[in-house]
């Protein structure tokens, strides 16, 4: 896998949203690369600290619902 490969991968990659064969893939080559295990190190601190430091709002409980049903209400698309 190359560099620029990884570099797209890197976020997918801490988010879990990567295949088992592409994680696997990243890791092998962060072992191999200074530069992509550098990367990779400094996007896990930086999620980290965002993840620690962030208030994020919740949102309603209703939310969900409300989506669902305005989306599935004919004349809802705006024509």
């Amino acid at each position: 896998m190359s560099c620029t490969n990884v570099q797209n991968l890197i976020m997918p990659y801490l988010d879990g949203d990567l295949s088992k064969d592409e994680s696997n893939a990243v890791e092998d080559h962060v072992q191999e690369c200074r530069k992509c295990a550098r990367d990779l190190d400094n996007s896990q601190y930086l999620s980290r600290l965002l993840k620690d430091n962030l208030d994020l709002p919740e949102a309603p409980k209703d939310l969900r619902e409300a989506v669902i049903e305005t989306v599935a209400e004919p004349g809802k698309d705006g024509g």
